[in-house]
């Protein structure tokens, strides 16, 4: 059960976990998993999974390879709840945050 602080903590850009951040900041790279082709469904689904986090992507593409919808399975604490797409300037601070933690000399 959660208390009331937690209860009325606003999630920021902040709160990204430092495992998660470098995806956040440049994207995740992404290595190919595993794949499924179907001829009697009339497509392939390929999955990929990002090379630096849990995350993975699952693309529906048609037997030609044209894209029908992607997917995307996030690890939990990824997402943070009550924050939908970062704004640019969510983007800008996440920037920040990722070069401080990456390239800081200790």
């Amino acid at each position: 059960m959660s208390t009331a602080a937690e209860r009325e903590h606003q999630a920021t850009v902040d709160d990204i976990r430092d495992e998660y951040l470098l995806c956040r900041d440049l994207g995740h790279a992404w290595a190919p998993y595993d794949v499924r082709v179907s001829r009697k469904a009339g497509q392939i689904e390929r999955v990929l999974q990002c090379r630096s986090c849990p995350t993975q992507r699952v693309q529906i593409l048609d037997l030609d390879g044209y894209n029908k919808r992607s997917k995307y399975d996030y690890p939990e604490g990824y997402l943070l709840k009550g924050i939908g797409h970062l704004s640019v300037d969510d983007r800008a601070h996440v920037r920040v945050m990722s070069t401080n933690k990456r390239w800081r000399k200790t």
